[in-house]
């Protein structure tokens, strides 16, 4: 993220019950899901078939070609 923002960008890994308790919609349901994926990583992996998901969506794009159009749209302090 740092490189594409042009910016020093640090990691804070936020525990799932801190993540849960920010208070905006849907927090709950992403700690959840961030905890599911930590806990059962392999699992929540082996269930993805990105093949269908290319062939359902042509546009998808890996994170660092998301990031190249989209970083100038992400705030930054």
């Amino acid at each position: 993220m740092g490189r594409a923002m042009k910016k020093k960008v640090n990691f804070v890994d936020v525990p799932f019950d801190a993540f849960r308790a920010l208070g905006f919609p849907g927090a709950d349901d992403l700690g959840n899901m961030f905890q599911f994926q930590a806990l059962l990583g392999e699992e929540f992996l082996r269930s993805r078939d990105t093949k269908l998901t290319r062939e359902l969506d042509p546009q998808l794009r890996d994170f660092d070609a998301w990031l190249s159009v989209n970083a100038e749209k992400i705030p930054v302090a």
